[in-house]
């Protein structure tokens, strides 16, 4: 919960987790409408999340903190925000900025061939009986068999963090993490079957990883035209005062 930067600083998100003036500011020098606070949202995720951005700011980023490049075309921006729409509704599973007109509906969208060959009927023990075939595009849990996993998903990390692995090694008999190590007598209360939800919740999952893997290549290409075109320098945007640096009580 630490590491949680939330959008609003109330329960009924009514006080934007904002610089107080930055949204009008933001409309005066684009010569756009007042941004949402979701749009501002949606921009700085659009090119944050890139792995471009880490690439492209690795010096930069040895202090800490995000600096985020703020364009100073419209147009870019329309397309940074409705970018970070889509990439926040893939990875809610569907559940924020649904606009079926786009293409967001309420259920992440289908990928064609990938999909169980073969159900799961043994409940895989530890993580070794769980293995991927690049050469095949096979992803192999317990005796069960997923079809048309792409190589990048299987290796998919976030900070390190190889998501579809850690996903599946904490859904095994002997679990993962502390929990397979600890002395906890709770702790080794482990589910003895695989329960069919983790079926749909692991096509879900590996869903979302494909679709964000499709839309890295347009998130670089973004960040470079942003960052090669006029930025709106940071002496025009207001800066939060230090009271709205702190937490509301």
């Amino acid at each position: 919960g630490k590491d949680i930067l939330p959008l609003y600083r109330d329960e009924a998100g009514q006080q934007p987790n904002l610089a107080r003036g930055l949204q009008k500011a933001l409309a005066t020098q684009l010569g756009i409408a007042t941004p949402t606070p979701e749009d501002i949202g949606a921009y700085v995720y659009a090119l944050l999340s890139s792995p471009n951005y880490q690439q492209r700011f690795a010096r930069a980023l040895d202090t800490p903190g995000p600096r985020v490049p703020i364009t100073a075309s419209a147009a870019l921006w329309h397309e940074a925000v409705e970018l970070g729409r889509g990439l926040l509704w893939l990875h809610t599973w569907g559940e924020r900025f649904v606009d079926p007109p786009s293409g967001r509906g309420g259920r992440l969208p289908h990928v064609v061939g990938l999909g169980w060959e073969v159900p799961v009927t043994t409940m895989p023990q530890t993580s070794a009986d769980i293995s991927y075939d690049s050469r095949t595009m096979r992803l192999h849990v317990g005796d069960g068999v997923i079809s048309k996993v792409p190589p990048e998903v299987w290796a998919f990390s976030v900070s390190g963090l190889e998501v579809v692995k850690k996903w599946l090694g904490y859904r095994t008999a002997k679990g993962a993490g502390r929990a397979a190590s600890s002395k906890n007598p709770l702790d080794a209360i482990r589910p003895a079957t695989w329960p069919d939800e983790w079926n749909d919740e692991l096509l879900d999952l590996l869903r979302m990883l494909i679709k964000t893997v499709d839309l890295q290549p347009a998130q670089a290409a973004l960040l470079d035209r942003i960052c090669s075109g006029r930025l709106v320098p940071a002496s025009e945007l207001p800066a939060p005062k230090p009271m709205q640096r702190k937490p509301p009580k």
